[in-house]
C-alpha cells in the first residue's frame, strides 16, 4: 500500500476512497478514527492504494480535479 493523499476532511476522504473502490482500485482509509477524536491533529487522514494501482488512482483523482501530487489537502 502506498499513501497517495492526506487530508483533514474525513468525510471528503471517505468519498474519495468510495470513488476509487467503485472504479476498481483497492483503496483504504487510515487514521479516520484518530482524526475524528482529535480533529486538529496535524496528521489528518491518509488514503492509500495498492502500489501497483497508484497510476490508475492518480489518474482517477486528476479527472475529478483532485491534485494528489500537491501533498496535504485541506
Amino acid at each position: 500500500m502506498k499513501v497517495i493523499l492526506r487530508t483533514h476532511d474525513v468525510q471528503h476522504a471517505r468519498i474519495i476512497v468510495g470513488y476509487l473502490v467503485a472504479n476498481g482500485v483497492d483503496a483504504r482509509l487510515f487514521d479516520a478514527e484518530m482524526a475524528t477524536m482529535v480533529p486538529f491533529s496535524t496528521l489528518g487522514v491518509r488514503i492509500a492504494v495498492d502500489s501497483e494501482q497508484v497510476p490508475k488512482a492518480m489518474a482517477l483523482l486528476k479527472e475529478k480535479g483532485i491534485d494528489a501530487d500537491a501533498g496535504l489537502q485541506a
